[in-house]
Protein backbone atom coordinates (compact mmCIF):
# COMPACT_ATOMS: atom_id res chain seq x y z
CA UNK A 1 0.00 0.00 0.00
CA UNK A 2 0.79 3.59 -0.54
CA UNK A 3 1.91 5.81 1.97
CA UNK A 4 -1.07 7.63 3.60
CA UNK A 5 0.54 10.79 4.34
CA UNK A 6 2.51 10.74 1.71
CA UNK A 7 1.37 13.77 -1.02
CA UNK A 8 -1.31 11.90 -3.38
CA UNK A 9 -2.86 13.63 -6.26
CA UNK A 10 -6.27 13.33 -6.72
CA UNK A 11 -6.43 11.47 -3.41
CA UNK A 12 -5.29 13.65 -1.02
CA UNK A 13 -4.24 16.49 -2.49
CA UNK A 14 -6.22 18.48 -5.05
CA UNK A 15 -4.33 19.08 -8.56
CA UNK A 16 -5.77 22.87 -8.48
CA UNK A 17 -3.92 23.35 -4.96
CA UNK A 18 -0.67 21.84 -6.39
CA UNK A 19 -1.01 24.06 -9.30
CA UNK A 20 -1.36 27.39 -7.41
CA UNK A 21 0.81 26.43 -5.20
CA UNK A 22 3.52 29.25 -3.70
CA UNK A 23 7.21 28.33 -3.47
CA UNK A 24 7.39 28.66 0.19
CA UNK A 25 4.89 25.44 0.28
CA UNK A 26 6.09 23.21 -2.61
CA UNK A 27 7.90 21.44 0.15
CA UNK A 28 4.11 20.29 1.82
CA UNK A 29 3.69 18.40 -1.80
CA UNK A 30 6.86 17.23 -2.80
CA UNK A 31 7.53 13.00 -2.76
CA UNK A 32 10.50 12.55 -0.88
CA UNK A 33 11.98 9.14 -1.26
CA UNK A 34 14.88 7.47 -0.29
CA UNK A 35 17.02 4.95 -2.47
CA UNK A 36 19.64 2.37 -0.72
CA UNK A 37 21.04 -1.03 -0.87
CA UNK A 38 21.25 -3.63 2.21
CA UNK A 39 23.51 -6.77 2.35
CA UNK A 40 21.52 -7.95 5.45
CA UNK A 41 18.80 -9.80 3.66
CA UNK A 42 20.94 -12.26 1.54
CA UNK A 43 19.38 -15.83 0.31
CA UNK A 44 22.16 -18.44 0.83
CA UNK A 45 22.82 -21.22 -2.00
CA UNK A 46 20.86 -24.23 -0.77
CA UNK A 47 18.35 -26.99 -2.37
CA UNK A 48 15.07 -25.15 -2.71
CA UNK A 49 11.94 -26.62 -4.41
CA UNK A 50 12.28 -25.44 -8.09
CA UNK A 51 8.75 -25.03 -8.45
CA UNK A 52 8.32 -22.51 -5.73
CA UNK A 53 6.75 -19.35 -6.94
CA UNK A 54 6.22 -16.28 -5.56
CA UNK A 55 2.01 -15.82 -4.37
CA UNK A 56 2.28 -11.71 -4.86
CA UNK A 57 3.65 -12.08 -8.31
CA UNK A 58 4.54 -8.44 -7.87
CA UNK A 59 1.65 -7.12 -6.41
CA UNK A 60 3.23 -6.59 -2.99
CA UNK A 61 6.69 -4.52 -1.87
CA UNK A 62 9.09 -7.09 -4.73
CA UNK A 63 8.79 -6.49 -7.91
CA UNK A 64 7.61 -9.61 -10.35
CA UNK A 65 10.44 -12.02 -10.81
CA UNK A 66 10.14 -12.95 -14.60
CA UNK A 67 10.15 -9.66 -15.94
CA UNK A 68 13.26 -8.96 -13.57
CA UNK A 69 14.93 -11.84 -14.91
CA UNK A 70 14.32 -10.96 -18.77
CA UNK A 71 15.58 -7.06 -17.89
CA UNK A 72 18.60 -8.24 -16.34
CA UNK A 73 19.61 -10.37 -18.88
CA UNK A 74 19.79 -7.48 -20.99
CA UNK A 75 21.49 -5.02 -19.09
CA UNK A 76 24.20 -7.11 -17.33
CA UNK A 77 27.17 -6.43 -19.54
CA UNK A 78 25.76 -2.75 -20.66
CA UNK A 79 28.84 -0.91 -20.34
CA UNK A 80 26.83 2.57 -19.11
CA UNK A 81 26.28 0.73 -15.68
CA UNK A 82 29.57 1.06 -14.51
CA UNK A 83 30.98 3.78 -11.88
CA UNK A 84 34.20 5.02 -11.87
CA UNK A 85 34.67 5.44 -8.23
CA UNK A 86 37.07 4.25 -6.51
CA UNK A 87 35.52 3.76 -3.15
CA UNK A 88 32.97 1.63 -5.17
CA UNK A 89 35.67 -0.86 -6.54
CA UNK A 90 37.38 -1.25 -3.08
CA UNK A 91 34.06 -2.23 -1.59
CA UNK A 92 33.60 -4.22 -4.51
CA UNK A 93 36.45 -6.42 -3.58
CA UNK A 94 35.52 -6.46 -0.31
CA UNK A 95 32.31 -7.66 -0.52
CA UNK A 96 33.83 -10.77 -2.89
CA UNK A 97 34.81 -12.74 -0.05
CA UNK A 98 31.04 -11.85 1.67
CA UNK A 99 29.14 -12.97 -1.22
CA UNK A 100 30.66 -16.61 -1.28
CA UNK A 101 27.64 -19.36 -1.55
CA UNK A 102 24.84 -16.54 -1.93
CA UNK A 103 22.45 -16.75 -4.46
CA UNK A 104 20.97 -12.96 -3.84
CA UNK A 105 23.50 -10.77 -2.16
CA UNK A 106 21.02 -8.41 -1.02
CA UNK A 107 18.09 -6.16 -1.81
CA UNK A 108 17.70 -2.27 -2.96
CA UNK A 109 14.62 -0.42 -2.22
CA UNK A 110 12.90 2.78 -2.21
CA UNK A 111 10.98 4.04 1.09
CA UNK A 112 9.26 7.33 2.03
CA UNK A 113 11.69 9.31 3.88
CA UNK A 114 9.17 11.44 5.49
CA UNK A 115 7.16 8.13 6.85
CA UNK A 116 9.97 5.40 6.11
CA UNK A 117 7.19 3.41 4.48
CA UNK A 118 8.47 1.01 2.00
CA UNK A 119 6.97 1.78 -2.00
CA UNK A 120 5.08 -0.72 -3.82
CA UNK A 121 6.75 -3.02 -6.55
CA UNK A 122 9.97 -0.93 -5.77
CA UNK A 123 12.26 -3.63 -4.34
CA UNK A 124 14.85 -5.49 -6.28
CA UNK A 125 17.07 -8.46 -5.55
CA UNK A 126 21.34 -8.09 -5.85
CA UNK A 127 22.81 -10.53 -7.37
CA UNK A 128 26.63 -9.11 -7.51
CA UNK A 129 26.98 -6.48 -4.93
CA UNK A 130 24.88 -2.93 -5.61
CA UNK A 131 25.01 -2.52 -8.95
CA UNK A 132 23.15 0.90 -10.98
CA UNK A 133 20.90 -1.17 -13.01
CA UNK A 134 19.03 -2.32 -9.84
CA UNK A 135 18.39 0.96 -9.28
CA UNK A 136 16.92 1.38 -12.52
CA UNK A 137 14.62 -1.29 -11.95
CA UNK A 138 13.41 -0.11 -8.51
CA UNK A 139 12.77 3.79 -9.52
CA UNK A 140 10.85 2.64 -12.57
CA UNK A 141 8.59 0.98 -9.90
CA UNK A 142 8.64 4.24 -8.16
CA UNK A 143 7.08 6.15 -10.68
CA UNK A 144 4.57 4.01 -12.12
CA UNK A 145 1.87 5.55 -10.34
CA UNK A 146 3.41 9.14 -9.69
CA UNK A 147 3.14 10.74 -13.07
CA UNK A 148 0.87 13.03 -11.42
CA UNK A 149 3.20 14.14 -8.56
CA UNK A 150 4.36 17.83 -9.43
CA UNK A 151 8.15 17.46 -7.18
CA UNK A 152 9.74 14.46 -6.56
CA UNK A 153 13.20 14.54 -4.65
CA UNK A 154 15.09 11.36 -4.73
CA UNK A 155 18.15 10.92 -1.75
CA UNK A 156 20.46 7.67 -2.51
CA UNK A 157 24.54 7.62 -1.63
CA UNK A 158 25.63 6.80 -5.11
CA UNK A 159 23.49 9.74 -6.91
CA UNK A 160 26.94 11.05 -8.11
CA UNK A 161 27.74 7.97 -10.01
CA UNK A 162 23.87 7.22 -10.72
CA UNK A 163 22.75 10.22 -12.27
CA UNK A 164 24.97 10.87 -14.75
CA UNK A 165 23.92 7.63 -17.47
CA UNK A 166 20.32 7.50 -16.39
CA UNK A 167 18.90 8.90 -19.23
CA UNK A 168 20.66 6.81 -21.23
CA UNK A 169 19.86 3.69 -19.67
CA UNK A 170 16.41 3.88 -18.48
CA UNK A 171 14.76 3.84 -21.81
CA UNK A 172 12.06 2.12 -23.87
CA UNK A 173 14.25 -0.09 -24.88
CA UNK A 174 14.86 -1.72 -21.41
CA UNK A 175 11.60 -0.75 -20.20
CA UNK A 176 8.82 -1.39 -23.57
CA UNK A 177 6.25 -0.56 -21.23
CA UNK A 178 7.18 2.51 -20.23
CA UNK A 179 5.01 5.14 -20.46
CA UNK A 180 5.98 8.70 -21.72
CA UNK A 181 4.36 10.85 -18.59
CA UNK A 182 6.70 7.96 -16.74
CA UNK A 183 9.72 9.05 -19.28
CA UNK A 184 8.82 12.90 -18.81
CA UNK A 185 9.39 12.23 -14.78
CA UNK A 186 12.52 10.45 -15.38
CA UNK A 187 14.17 13.37 -17.62
CA UNK A 188 13.45 15.75 -14.87
CA UNK A 189 16.65 13.75 -13.02
CA UNK A 190 18.66 15.95 -15.45
CA UNK A 191 22.71 15.10 -15.34
CA UNK A 192 25.01 16.40 -13.39
CA UNK A 193 28.93 15.74 -14.12
CA UNK A 194 30.35 16.62 -10.72
CA UNK A 195 31.19 13.87 -8.77
CA UNK A 196 30.85 14.83 -4.53
CA UNK A 197 27.68 13.47 -2.90
CA UNK A 198 27.34 16.22 -0.74
CA UNK A 199 26.57 18.56 -3.33
CA UNK A 200 24.03 16.01 -4.94
CA UNK A 201 22.96 13.71 -2.52
CA UNK A 202 19.41 14.57 -3.03
CA UNK A 203 17.77 15.71 -6.55
CA UNK A 204 14.59 17.10 -7.28
CA UNK A 205 12.45 15.55 -10.34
Amino acid sequence: MHCPACPEPEWNINLEVLKNALESEKHKYTLFLDCDGTFNVSHINKPDDPNEESLNAGCAFIIEEHEYQQYLSHVENDPLNKYNCVKLWTLKFDHLLKFVNLVVTGIIGFQCICHVMFKPDMTVDMYAGERLYYVDCGLIGALKDQTKQCWIRLSYDLVCQYLPNLLACITKKHFPELTDEELVKIEGLREISDSCILLHISYIV
